[in-house]
C-alpha cells in the first residue's frame, strides 16, 4: 500500500498538464486513477488502490441509494468522476475537463501526500481551506 507524503507546489500549462512529483510518481507508477474528492480537491491513487476502494461500494443496491442516499452521492462522485490517466514521455499527464472544473484548476496547483492517497488542488482553494490569506 503507498504511503504519500509532503507538500508541492507546481503549475498546470495551457492543456491543463502536469506533472506529479518524482518522489509521489516512484510509488505511484505511470498510470494512476484520478478523482473528485472532498472540499474541491482532487484524489490520486495507484490504479490498485482505486480497486480496493471501489470495491467498498459493491454491496449498494437500488434499495440501499435510497436508504443511504449520503453513501450513493459518494460512490457516484468517486466512481463517476474517476480516470486513469496514463503519463506522456516527458511526465506529464492531461487532466480531465471535468475534474478541471470541479477543482476550479486554472495555473497554480498544491499537490499533497496524504497516506494512500494524493490530493491535487487549486492553490486558492488549498488556501481557502486552510484560511490562508495572499500577501
Amino acid at each position: 500500500m503507498a504511503d504519500f507524503s509532503g507538500t508541492y507546489y507546481h503549475q498546470v500549462d495551457d492543456k491543463m498538464r502536469f506533472r506529479i512529483p518524482a518522489v509521489l510518481r516512484e510509488e505511484l507508477g505511470k498510470s494512476y486513477v484520478v478523482t473528485a474528492g472532498a472540499n474541491n480537491s482532487l484524489l490520486v491513487m495507484t490504479v490498485q488502490d482505486a480497486e480496493k476502494e471501489f470495491k467498498v461500494f459493491d454491496d449498494i443496491t437500488i434499495e440501499t441509494a435510497f436508504m443511504e442516499p449520503q453513501r450513493q452521492k459518494r460512490y457516484r462522485q468517486l466512481k463517476g468522476n474517476s480516470t486513469t490517466l496514463t503519463e506522456d514521455g516527458q511526465g506529464r499527464t492531461i487532466l480531465p475537463q471535468n475534474l478541471v472544473k470541479h477543482a476550479n484548476i486554472k495555473k497554480d496547483i498544491v499537490i499533497v501526500g496524504v497516506g494512500k492517497f494524493i490530493e491535487v488542488w487549486s492553490l486558492e482553494n488549498h488556501n481557502k481551506y486552510w484560511d490562508i490569506q495572499d500577501e
